[in-house]
Order: C-alpha cells, then sequence, then structure tokens
C-alpha cells in the first residue's frame, strides 16, 4: 500500500458519490451481515478454563495426565499393558466465534445449542532433517469437547462455554498448520485457517515467559503495545487481536476482522510492563518506530519451514518484529547486539546506520545484518532433536569480511538450510555459503573455483559464442558495480536454491539505429549479482556435502540487443553514468516480445535488480524496469506490460504459479506463471473502490491513512502487513484481495459485437473468460498420491446429562490423543504386525469386550463417568477427494495420475441443469422453459476466439401490448433482439435450434485446455478430448505419467525431483473467475507441484509369521528357543533360513509382499543378550558376506543353492523372492565362530542384517533400506573347542567308573568303619548325657538329701551294633563274636546225648 493513502478521504467522498458504489457497498454490508461469525483459536495452558492464553513454548509432555488413567479400571483403556504411553501435551486448543454483530460468549452459547460442534485438522509439517522419524506428511482430525468452566456466571448457565481439543505435537515437527470447520448441523461459519508453531526464542521464568532475543519494544501512556495487554483483563475473548485496538459489534469486517487468534505471542504482560527494564531500550511510542516514509520490505523465510518469522528494516532502530503465527500477532523486539560501525578503507561505508538491514529465518536459526556485522541466533527447539540447545546472545560471524548483503535460500538440500553473504568493499564479488544443520551454523571460505572468484573463473569457462558484443560490455570496475561473466549450465532440478541482491544498476546505451547490424563484433562474457529475492540455483551441492561448485549461466547479447542472462553479483549502487548501457526491447502491441536478435530497441536504459528462479516451474526471470522471462535459461521473452519507469524493489513468488513484484514506488504487480499478462493490482481504480468499501463496512483492516510493511506468500494466498496511521497506531496483516481487484477490472473491461447472421441482427456483449464451470471428476483417492497420513479422535462420552466436559474427561482426551500418536512413531519398526495398522496393538486384547463396555455406558456405570468408544481413534485410509486436485502429487516409478476436466459454457445453477438444447428441443414441442442468465450476470465468461452468443429462451411481456411472446435466443449479457428479421419478421423456433447449434459447436471446437509440465524428460502426460455438445461442455480425460528416467534411487521422501503440472484453459489467465460466499477466486489455471521419486511413507518391513511358515515348511521342521519371545522368533542354526519381507504403504494401508530383488549383509552382531549388539566395521563387512577365495575362511552366510549367483558392484550377492534361501556357515575368522554356551543351553547368537534394494531393483525409486535382528541358537562349536568338551566329558566319566568300582571293592570295610566311628559317636555321647544327669542329682541330693535308691542303668549301644550287623546280611561275620548267655548256650548245643 501506499506511504500515505493519498487523499483517502476525498476518496472516500468521490466513491459515495458513485451510485454503482453505493449499491456494492450495501452489497458488502448484506453480505457481512449474511456471513456471520468467524472462528477464532488461542492456545490454553495445561489446566483450561482459567482465562489465561499461552505461547507455544514448552515442548515436553505431561506426565500428570497418566494418574487420571488409574481411576479408568473397567475401561477399554489397559494401563497394565506394555505399550500403554497416556501422557498429555502441554497445551489446549481453545475454540470460539467471533461475530460481527454479537458478543463472544453469546454467539458460541447459541451456535452450540443449535448443534454446531467444531472440528479441528492439524497439519504437521515435516522437518528439514528427521532425526528421529522418517520424512511423512501427517494430520489428525479431532472434534472439539464443549466445557463450561466454573466459577460465577450471573444469571446465564452457559455463558463462558468453550470447546477444546489437545493441542498436540509430534517429534521433528515446530510448525503445524490448524484448520478450524464446523461438521455438524448449526450456523454457518466458513473454515478458518490458523498457525501455531513452537517458538523456540521465549523462555519461562519467574515472572513468566520471557524472549531471549532481545527487550521488547514497549508503547507509552494509554496505548497498548502490539503483546501487552492489562493484567487485570482475565480472557481475550472479549479483547481485541494482539496489535489491534478493540473491534466495533456494529459492522461487519473483512478477513480477520471478526474473530482471530486471541493469544499474545511472545511475552506476558508482566515482563512487558517491568519498571526494571532501561529506558533505553524502551521505544516510547511505536510511531516513532514505524516511519511514515519508511519504504515496505521482502520478508525472508525458508519456505513452509520457518517456524518463527521476523521482519527488519525499521530506520534508526535495532528492532525486529517477530512472530510465530504467520503475523496473526506479533511482538515488535529490540536485539541485543552492540551498534557497531567498523569502517575502514577496505571496507567503506557511507554512514552509520543501527537499522536491522537484512532478517532471514529458517527452521532453527534466526540471521540478521547491521551495516556489515552478521548475527545469528539458534532457538531452543528440543522438539527437533538439534546438536545444539539454543543460543543465549546473539553470535558474530565473518569477523574478517565485509558483509554487503545477507541472502536467504528459500529452500533446503540434504538435510540443511543455507544462507548467502555477500562482500564488498575490497571483497567485492566474493560469497560466503552458510549452512544450518540441526542448529549448528558454519560458514565456508569465499566460493572459488581454481583459486579464482565466481566472475574470474567464468571469464575464461565461458564459451566464446556465448560472448557479447564489446560495446554493450560494461568494465567491471568498482565505479559501475558490473562484474564479468557467467558461464557453466544450470542443472536442472536443482533444489538448494539462492538468489543474490544488491542495489540497483542503471546502463545508458548510445543512439544507434533500430536495424540489425552486419557488421562483425567481438563478444565478451559479462554477469550480474541478482539484487533482491532469491530463487536462482547458484551453487550445485554434492549429495555428501562435501563439495560446492559454483555453477551459474552464460548467455549472450545479439549485435541487435540483449538477450540477457548470468548469475553472479552486483554489488554497490552505481554511479549516474556509465560506460555502456544495455537497452530494453521497443514497446509493442503484443503483450511479450521473444529475444531473437532481429527486435528493435529503444532509448530507454535497462535497470537490472535480480534473478529469480523457480524450481517447480524452471522459470527464469531478470527483473528490474523490465521483467525477462526464460524456460530454458537460453530463449528469452520481454514482458512488455511491464512499464519501464516502474523499477521492482523485491521480487515474491508463491511456487504455486502466481508471482507478485512490488516497485520503489510500493506498486503492487501480479502476473501468472507461464503466462505474458503482467496486471496492476495497486494503485488501481479497482482497489480505491474495494478499500472504499472496506472503510464503509467499518473494516479495522483498513484505514485513510497506512502504508505497506511487506508483502509474502503463505498456505491462504498473498498477505499483507500493513502500518494504519492512526491514534494509536497499529501494525495488521491481512489477505490482499487479488481477485477481487483483477475481476473489478474483468466487469468493467466491456466488449460487444454485432450479429453477422442475417436473420439475427443485435448486439452481443461479450466477456473474457471461455468459460463459465471448470470442474475436475474421476478423481483417484487422494491419499496415494498426496501421501498424507490421517488420524482421526473424538473426545470421549460424558455420561453426564448436561454433556459438558471437565478438567478430568479433557485430560482424557488428551491421554488418549497422545497414545494415538505415540503408536504412530513407535510403528516405524523393522518388524512387520499380523494387521497393517498401528491401533491393532492398542484394541486387539479389548475389542471383544465392546459390547460390555457400551453396556456399562448405557446404565451410567462407566468408571469416572466417561466412555471410550475403541472406534473412535483409527487411521482412516480411503479419504474422498471432493473433486478438487491435491495440493501436491507425489510419483514413484511408473505412476499414473488419472483425471477428468469438464469444461462449461453455462453454470451448473441454471434452470436447465445443465442440458440447453434439450430445453430448446421442448420448447419446440410446446414445451414451456426457461433458461437462466444467473451464471452469465455472476462471472465473465465467453469466449475471445469464436463466437460469442449464449442462447437463453424466456416468456416476457410486450412492452407495450403486454402480451406474452417467445424471447429470442441471446448472447450472454445482451438484450434481446431488435429489429426485423429475415422472412416474415419472425424467426422460427427451428431455425433458432439451427443458429445455436452452429455457433455451440464452433465455440466449443475453440475452448481448449492445455497442459504444461516442466519437466516432460521425467513426467509425461495424455489428454484426450470429448465434446459435450447436449451439454454445452467439453470434457478432458487428463493423465500424467511417471517416464520412469529419473536416475536416482533413494530412501523414502528423500532427494525428490520438484516438478509441476499447469492445467491452464486458453486465454483464461487472470480472466476467469468462480464465485461463492467467500468471494471470487481465479479459475482457469491450476498449478500442482508434482514430486518425482521415493513418495514418503513407504517402507519395507521384515514378514516374521510369513518367515516362521515358510521357512518351517521348507525344512519340515522348526526349533524355537527355550526362552521365546514372540516379537523375534528364534530360528535353527542348520535349518535354512527363508527370509520374506512386505512392502507397506503407511499412507494407504497397502501391504504386500516384495516381489524385487535386493542384497542382505550382515552388519553386526553379538551373542546372547541383543544390547550388546556391535556393529562391523566396513571392511570386516565385506569379508563377513562376500563369498570369494579371499573371505572364504571368515564368511557368516552363503546363499542356500551354492551355485554361483549374480552380485552387485561391489559383490554382495543378490537375492530375489524366488530364490532367498541362507545357510549359515560362521567360518573360523567370522564373529559368530566358536561362541561359548551359557549353562546347558546351546549356543545363541543375535545378527543384526541389512537389507537393501539400491541399485539392484529397477521396479521403484526407492531405496528401501531395512535394518532389523535376527535370532539363531543352536550354533556348532569349533572343534577345539569340541575336544576340549569331549576330554572334560571323558574325565569325569572316567573319574566316575573309577570311584564306583572302588566302591565296590571296599563297601563293606568302609561301612564297619562309618558304623564303628558311629558306635564311638553314641557311646560318647550317652556318657556325656549320664555324666550331667549324675551331677544333677549329686547336687540335688546335697541340697536336700532324699532317700536312697538304687542307681540308673546305663542303656548300652551293643544291642543296637548287633542289628546294624544283622542288617548287613549273612555270611561269616567278621570279628569277635558276640557274647552268649548261659541259656542261649545250652539251646544252641541242643539236648545233650545218651550216656
Amino acid at each position: 500500500m501506499p506511504r500515505r493513502a493519498h487523499h483517502r478521504g476525498r476518496d472516500v467522498i468521490a466513491t459515495m458519490m458513485s451510485p454503482l458504489a453505493l449499491a456494492l457497498a450495501a452489497l458488502a454490508v448484506l453480505a457481512g451481515a449474511r456471513a456471520g461469525c468467524t472462528w477464532r483459536a488461542a492456545l490454553a495452558p495445561s489446566v483450561p478454563g482459567d482465562g489465561r492464553r499461552s505461547v507455544f513454548a514448552r515442548q515436553h509432555p505431561e506426565t500428570s495426565v497418566a494418574a487420571v488413567f488409574e481411576e479408568l479400571t473397567d475401561t477399554a483403556v489397559d494401563m497394565a499393558a506394555d505399550n500403554a504411553h497416556y501422557f498429555g501435551f502441554p497445551y489446549y486448543l481453545e475454540i470460539g466465534l467471533g461475530c460481527a454483530v454479537q458478543e463472544p460468549e453469546r454467539a458460541t452459547r447459541r451456535a452450540h445449542l443449535l448443534g454446531l460442534r467444531p472440528v479441528v485438522t492439524v497439519t504437521f509439517e515435516e522437518p528439514v532433517h528427521p532425526v528421529r522419524q522418517k520424512p511423512e506428511r501427517l494430520q489428525i482430525r479431532m472434534r472439539a469437547a464443549p466445557f463450561r468452566p466454573p466459577g460465577p456466571c450471573g444469571s446465564e448457565e452457559l455463558c463462558r462455554l468453550r470447546w477444546y481439543t489437545p493441542m498436540p505435537m509430534v517429534n521433528g515437527s515446530a510448525v503445524m498448520g490448524v484448520r478450524v470447520h464446523g461438521d455438524t448441523p448449526g450456523p454457518s461459519v466458513r473454515q478458518r485457517r490458523f498457525s501455531f508453531n513452537v517458538n523456540g526464542y521465549v523462555k519461562e521464568t519467574e515472572r513468566g515467559l520471557q524472549c531471549t532475543v532481545g527487550s521488547p519494544v514497549r508503547r507509552s501512556g494509554g496505548s497498548r503495545g502490539p503483546r501487552s495487554r492489562p493484567k487485570s483483563r482475565p480472557s481475550r475473548w472479549a479483547a481485541p487481536l494482539p496489535g489491534r485496538p478493540r473491534r466495533a459489534h456494529g459492522a461487519a469486517a473483512a478477513g480477520r476482522a471478526t474473530g482471530g487468534r486471541f493469544a499474545p505471542l511472545c511475552c506476558p504482560p508482566a515482563p512487558f510492563s517491568a519498571p526494571s527494564l532501561s529506558p533505553a531500550l524502551q521505544i516510547r511510542k511505536l510511531k516513532k518506530l514505524m516511519a511514515v516514509d519508511s519504504p515496505s520490505r521482502p520478508l525472508w523465510a525458508t519456505v513452509d519451514k520457518a517456524p518463527v518469522l521476523i521482519l527488519g528494516g525499521f530506520s534508526k532502530n535495532k528492532a525486529i518484529l517477530l512472530s510465530d503465527s504467520d503475523f496473526e500477532d506479533f511482538i515488535a523486539v529490540e536485539v541485543d547486539i552492540d551498534s557497531c560501525w567498523i569502517g575502514s578503507l577496505t571496507c567503506p561505508w557511507s554512514e552509520f546506520s543501527s537499522t536491522i538491514l537484512d532478517a532471514i529465518a529458517t527452521e532453527s536459526t534466526l540471521f540478521i545484518r547491521q551495516n556489515q556485522l552478521v548475527y545469528y541466533f539458534t532457538g531452543n527447539y528440543s522438539v527437533l532433536h538439534m546438536a545444539t540447545p539454543g543460543s543465549t546472545l546473539w553470535t558474530r560471524v565473518l569477523n574478517r569480511v565485509c558483509v554487503g548483503k545477507l541472502n536467504p535460500v528459500p529452500f533446503s538440500h540434504n538435510g540443511s538450510e543455507y544462507v548467502i553473504a555477500i562482500g564488498r568493499g575490497q571483497q567485492k564479488a566474493d560469497f560466503f555459503l552458510g549452512t544450518v544443520r540441526d542448529g549448528v551454523v558454519s560458514f565456508s571460505d569465499s566460493i572459488r573455483a581454481e583459486k579464482k572468484t565466481v566472475c574470474e573463473y567464468l571469464e575464461c569457462k565461458c564459451p566464446r559464442s556465448l560472448r557479447a558484443p564489446e560495446e554493450l560490455r560494461v568494465s567491471p570496475t568498482r565505479e559501475t558495480g558490473v562484474l564479468e561473466s557467467p558461464g557453466a549450465d544450470l542443472q536442472q532440478g536443482q533444489t538448494g536454491t539462492a538468489s543474490l541482491r544488491s542495489p540497483g544498476q542503471t546502463f545508458r546505451h548510445p543512439a544507434r539505429s533500430s536495424g540489425p547490424s552486419t557488421s562483425p563484433r567481438r563478444t565478451k562474457p559479462f554477469c550480474w549479482w541478482s539484487r533482491r529475492e532469491t530463487t536462482l540455483p547458484l551453487t550445485t551441492l554434492s549429495p555428501a556435502s562435501t563439495k560446492t561448485r559454483v555453477s551459474p549461466l552464460c548467455t549472450t547479447y545479439p549485435p541487435s540487443g540483449p538477450k540477457v542472462s548470468g548469475v553472479g553479483g552486483r554489488p554497490d549502487p552505481p554511479r549516474a553514468a556509465a560506460r555502456a548501457s544495455l537497452p530494453l526491447p521497443a514497446a509493442t502491441e503484443k503483450s511479450f516480445v521473444m529475444l531473437m536478435g532481429f527486435e528493435e530497441y529503444s532509448d530507454t536504459p535497462m535497470v537490472l535488480r535480480g534473478l529469480s528462479y523457480s524450481p517447480f516451474s524452471t522459470i527464469f526471470y531478470i527483473w528490474g524496469n523490465a521483467i525477462l522471462q526464460s524456460y530454458d535459461i537460453k530463449n528469452y521473452l520481454f514482458l512488455s506490460g511491464f512499464p519501464s519507469q516502474s523499477v521492482i524493489k523485491y521480487f515474491i513468488q508463491s511456487y504455486k504459479g502466481e508471482v507478485v513484484c512490488v516497485t520503489e514506488a510500493e506498486e503492487v504487480w501480479f502476473l501468472v506463471e507461464g503466462s505474458s499478462a503482467v496486471q496492476q493490482l495497486y494503485p488501481s481504480s479497482a482497489w480505491s473502490t474495494y478499500a472504499n468499501i472496506q472503510l464503509l463496512r467499518g473494516s479495522r483492516d483498513y484505514g485513510v491513512n497506512e502504508s505497506s510493511l511487506s508483502f509474502f506468500y503463505n498456505q491462504e494466498g498473498l498477505q499483507q502487513l500493513v502500518y494504519i496511521h492512526d491514534r494509536s497506531g497499529r501494525i495488521v496483516k491481512r489477505k490482499f484481495p487479488i481477485a477481487y481487484i483483477l475481476s473489478h477490472r474483468c466487469l468493467y473491461s466491456p466488449r460487444y459485437s454485432s450479429s453477422s447472421s442475417p436473420e439475427l441482427r443485435f448486439i452481443g456483449f461479450t466477456n473474457l473468460c471461455p468459460f463459465t464451470v471448470m470442474k475436475f471428476r474421476d478423481l483417484p483417492k487422494p491419499q496415494r498420491f498426496s501421501r498424507l497420513e490421517h488420524y482421526r479422535a473424538e473426545p470421549p462420552v460424558v455420561t453426564d446429562e448436561t454433556g459438558f466436559h471437565d478438567n478430568k474427561s479433557l485430560a482424557v482426551y488428551q491421554g488418549l490423543v497422545f497414545h494415538l500418536l505415540w503408536l504412530h512413531s513407535d510403528y516405524n519398526r523393522p518388524y512387520a504386525d499380523p494387521v497393517h495398522d498401528p491401533t491393532w496393538r492398542w484394541w486387539k486384547n479389548r475389542k471383544q469386550d465392546a459390547d460390555y463396555y457400551l453396556y456399562l455406558a448405557s446404565t451410567g456405570s462407566s468408571p469416572g463417568g466417561l466412555y471410550i468408544n475403541m472406534e473412535h481413534y483409527t487411521k482412516v485410509y480411503d479419504l474422498r477427494s471432493d473433486n478438487e486436485l491435491p495440493e501436491q502429487i507425489y510419483l514413484d516409478k511408473g505412476d499414473a495420475y488419472t483425471f477428468s476436466v469438464t469444461l462449461s459454457v453455462h453454470s451448473t445453477a441454471d434452470d436447465s441443469k445443465g442440458k440447453p438444447l434439450a430445453r430448446l428441443r421442448g420448447l419446440n414441442q410446446g414445451m414451456a422453459g426457461d433458461v437462466s442468465q444467473k451464471s452469465h450476470r455472476r462471472s465473465c465468461f465467453a469466449s475471445r476466439m469464436g463466437p460469442k452468443y449464449t442462447p437463453s429462451l424466456s416468456r416476457s411481456r410486450h412492452p407495450r401490448r403486454g402480451k406474452r411472446r417467445k424471447a429470442w435466443p441471446r448472447a450472454a449479457g445482451s438484450s434481446p433482439p431488435r429489429g426485423p428479421v429475415a422472412g416474415a419478421g419472425r424467426c422460427r423456433l427451428a431455425r433458432c435450434l439451427a443458429c445455436f447449434a452452429a455457433w455451440e459447436k464452433d465455440f466449443l471446437s475453440r475452448l481448449k485446455l492445455t497442459v504444461v509440465l516442466s519437466h516432460p524428460f521425467n513426467v509425461g502426460f495424455s489428454l484426450q478430448r470429448q465434446n459435450l455438445a447436449n451439454w454445452a461442455s467439453v470434457l478432458y480425460k487428463v493423465g500424467i505419467q511417471d517416464t520412469a528416467l529419473y536416475p536416482q534411487q533413494e530412501l523414502s521422501g528423500k532427494n525428490l525431483l520438484k516438478s509441476s503440472m499447469v492445467l491452464k484453459v486458453v486465454n483464461s489467465a487472470t480472466n476467469c473467475y468462480q464465485y461463492s460466499e467467500s468471494g471470487p477466486a481465479l479459475q482457469g489455471y491450476r498449478m500442482v507441484p508434482v514430486y518425482v521419486g521415493c513418495p514418503p511413507g513407504k517402507r519395507m518391513a521384515f514378514d516374521i509369521t510369513n518367515t516362521v511358515q515358510y521357512t518351517t515348511s521348507m525344512n519340515k521342521r522348526y526349533f524355537n528357543c527355550l526362552s521365546q519371545n514372540p516379537e523375534m522368533p528364534c530360528f535353527f542354526f542348520k535349518d535354512v533360513f527363508y527370509p520374506l519381507f512386505l512392502i507397506q504403504d503407511m499412507v494407504t494401508g497397502d501391504s504386500g509382499s516384495f516381489s524385487g530383488r535386493y542384497t542382505l549383509k550382515v552388519i553386526g552382531g553379538a551373542p546372547d543378550v541383543e544390547d550388546a549388539i556391535v556393529r562391523y566395521r566396513p571392511e570386516d563387512i565385506w569379508k563377513y558376506n562376500v563369498d570369494n577365495a579371499s573371505t572364504e575362511s571368515s564368511l557368516i552366510w552363503q546363499k542356500a543353492d551354492g551355485g554361483e549367483s549374480e552380485t552387485d558392484p561391489q559383490g554382495y550377492p543378490i537375492h530375489s523372492s524366488t530364490n532367498n534361501g541362507i545357510k549359515w556357515l560362521c567360518r573360523r575368522n567370522s564373529p559368530c565362530h566358536d561362541v561359548a554356551p551359557v549353562g546347558l543351553t546351546a549356543p545363541n547368537y543375535f545378527f543384526l542384517v541389512a537389507v537393501s534394494n539400491r541399485d539392484v531393483d529397477t521396479s521403484t525409486y526407492c531405496d528401501y533400506s531395512l535394518e532389523f535382528v535376527i535370532h539363531v541358537h543352536g550354533l556348532q562349536l569349533s572343534s577345539t573347542r569340541k575336544l576340549f568338551f569331549m576330554k572334560v566329558t571323558m574325565s569325569v566319566l572316567l573319574g566316575l567308573v573309577t570311584l564306583y568300582f572302588l566302591y565296590c571293592q571296599a563297601r563293606r570295610k568302609m561301612m564297619a568303619s562309618f558304623f564303628s566311628m558311629v558306635h564311638k559317636l553314641e557311646e560318647a555321647s550317652a556318657l556325656s548325657a549320664g555324666e550331667r544327669c549324675r551331677f544333677r542329682q549329686e547336687g540335688r541330693q546335697l541340697a536336700h538329701p532324699p532317700a536312697r535308691a538304687p542307681a540308673p542303668r546305663v542303656p548300652s549301644a551293643l544291642p543296637r551294633l548287633h542289628q546294624h550287623q544283622r542288617l548287613l546280611g549273612g555270611g561269616a561275620r567278621r570279628g569277635p563274636a558276640p557274647r552268649q548267655l548261659p541259656a542261649q548256650r545250652r539251646q544252641r548245643a541242643g539236648p545233650p546225648g545218651p550216656g
């Protein structure tokens, strides 16, 4: 917008005088009233309902949530499971409504009672360098839970009603987009997108959150700063947006005027207003920071990767604006750096300035430049798993370099981000490449080749055939600031892009004839360093990022004029006079001029400001006071629609087909990639009309006196950051209305032509668009090509009658969502589950009890009053396309994406329902009908190439007679035909039908759709046309297919080729619009980025289940380990091992056997314990896995077939799905040889195996690299260890046999000796017992003398000994015989004999 609004008040009065403007304003006000409310969202602390708003600073889960789940004993949640991780996120997402005509509390309450339930979709942006996760695209869809905070509420029971959802976060993602929409009956609220990014530049202190990059700028008096608010305000629901005053409720506002984020970004009000801050660090008024004449400046950041954006350029202040929400809210910070001015003869500076001249934001680091000093600050992003904890102070780099410019690189490459520093002074023409990887910043030395700078190197490398005439050559002096030479070719598909900036250069050309010259001219190379924007691939980075070589461009000026290209560096502003000049081509009636060397040139000097390049469309721009466009960086088009009096200041690309240029005079120009039309958006009558209408509506996003701070693109389109000069002064971000302005030009550019038919004579008003409706049909399911993984979660059902949630139920909701995303992360394992779904493990043991849990909920007996439906936490694989092209298309090898496009002349809203000819034929048979012209009044359409007539038959009254008669067919937007008609004065209906059919047939034949591919060598297309005459439409069947010629094979989601597909209807660029309740939108042009390579979300997994089954069937047996692990089964060493693998699609849920070829290597291992696995060295890996004469004694395995097999270039055997048998060897020099067993079990070993199909499988672009562990038991022992075990065993057995023989021989003596010893022990024990007894008795007698009694008899042990001897068996008794009593002797001797 302008530096000032140029008498905006007078324009308002002039606009109010226009009846058309008044009518449009009234319609806009009515439309705003109908629009109703908009969504509002904010971060709430972990305990919702306290009225506080938070900044996304905490990055660790909340463990206190797990205590709530302990009470849910009889529910579907199993806290005793091994994979139970029920934690919480640090923040909630608070949803509400902001309305223009009623209070937010009342609007939210009314919407809830009418049945409105918001649905929140959070999309996680993948990081630059994934550390814990593979590259993936992930989103989760959550339904919000109604929550009524506790506390007094007056007479209204629901006056503080809010909706809450968890604010999830995942490892590696610091950028999150939130889309809110309604999915149930209720008021119609348009969906809205928010950005809630992790802010690593704040820290928690005792006084609250404080910014670490500097001191917040504070405003004085009663005006609140962009980030501050009174302490007494408990909530910001009814408060104005940060950085804005309170919005009026009596008028509707456009864009974000009725709602938005209502949370402060960085620091709470306490630190902002702390009296301890030094007055020197506080800027008392925002007006002093935002000068009226301050020019706009570009907003530089890594595209879609930077969580925090910064904007500098505030005159005489070392202040920046910092935002983590795409400037929905922000804070002004004065950076804590030393304001130094180190000028010298080698680094001259005209004056000192404390202004932050350049500011660049990357994913983890901020860069700024003040004078020639460059600083960086690394944020504290633990979620990114960086190699550094973050900075505490700004760090200066390039201390010995005189830096003239700091330039961003919009895209990352190979897991790193880049910035470029351009030297000046004595280091002019040098540039230094800065690399940011995992938070670590490093700058290279001056990029040189063969000890030469860029231009010095290219001076001798540029071919002589590509050199400019000598009189057009500009000497590379420091006075003119122009450097010689660009040279090497640009590599197509390069993703690391950069542009170089330097102040403008004016060239003057001497007078000469416009005709071509035939005199020979010497040619010399020359080059420029680009000025403002960054997008030329300046450096080529090797995959290993070990070398950087310069790859600029080289081209020639023909003798008759310039054909420009180049890379290099333009340093300081040039002097007024130059030795030579580069002229502009002469203006023509055409919108472009192809520079072939024979065109005429004007005397207008060329001002070069910069180079821009889009890796998606491969379109290269040279811009200044002209725009040169090239598709191949060899042939150029001069876009003559841009005036040479204007000089472009910076160049903004959306990388989706739209380009915006901002000039030094703050003019805004717009063009579409691939089109030569350049349209001026501001200043213009369309802009004045639109802005004045917004002022009449009472929009707070527009002011009478305002100045533009910056323009930038985000997911919602072109955004403008504006400072509105009013009493308080405020900064506002608003969406720039490109479609409104361009459609206004279409409406106010009437064209008409008369009829050429002798039968009908009338005037037809022609619109610019050749069609009315463009629809996409027959689209495949989007997830296969968009590669977006989608999860769905809903809050637990509350059995309370009111249906409101409390802190406990919201905590359960947090834990369930956390566990769902944790299962997603944990599913990235090498082993495949029996069911290909991350949630299968969650509910596999509770699924059969689902009816029981439902019964408990229906009877009100659920623990905690909550019912958890297991079907509400799933992964969705079948999203619908909704007849819209995906945002991105990923193509693997041979993939094809097909769909249909219908271009209709008539709107589907017509009463004829798309069948105009059938309706006309019905009228010819006496049927009444009407073809509405509603669509023609709503949009600009009709062709500029063919007949411009669209029929409309209706019943109308004669203005005089009042009778009804049939109307004539007429052109779209024209009046009924008047005048005499051939024949009887009135054309019959059949003749009209014939005329119309001829017109429409010719019209459809000229309606054409084109497909433009930026890399036709890698992506092909097919286009089939079919005319639907009865429907007045044209049907195109479009298909794009990979040509299988992309040479790289990479990991999933790595190093993809950036390409694009453009669907463009001829003559539709900036001419066709689709109108809806949200306003007009461009149609007829659609650019979709196409990525060629291995798409994210694909992986290889080890199929345990099928491997065990197939191995068992082939070996006819299966021996498992004694200690079994269901997730890692054992395999017997002597059995042939047949591994099987699956290719699983994490996005679509497809899972199938891998049928390609692959290599298998054992890269590590350990005996007995899996945790002790050690990776082998690369040279050892080759010895253990390659079968040849030199490695025969160190092999771990070999193929089961035993024959010669095909190998890769390194010598590793190649396997396939039909030849995959492995025989374990463990030879003498292998690490698994001679493993000692533990205990009585056989030796076992854990092998770390790596599988890859890289360079051996040509069926895909994916390098399916997989590492997994195999447990093998029953390993064979070495011969030495076998002999040792045999010796030990034989020795033990021989000793046992000897001992047994000796026992048998000396058994009786041993037993006799044993019993003798026992007898002696018994006697000794008896004697001691008798002695003790006798002593006791004698003591008693001495004390109390009793009557004399006989002494006790001591029992003898001899009978017991005799018993033992009898037990030993008969036979001759050894030793002396026992004494016999006389009676026994007589009995043994027998009766006495006779006499």
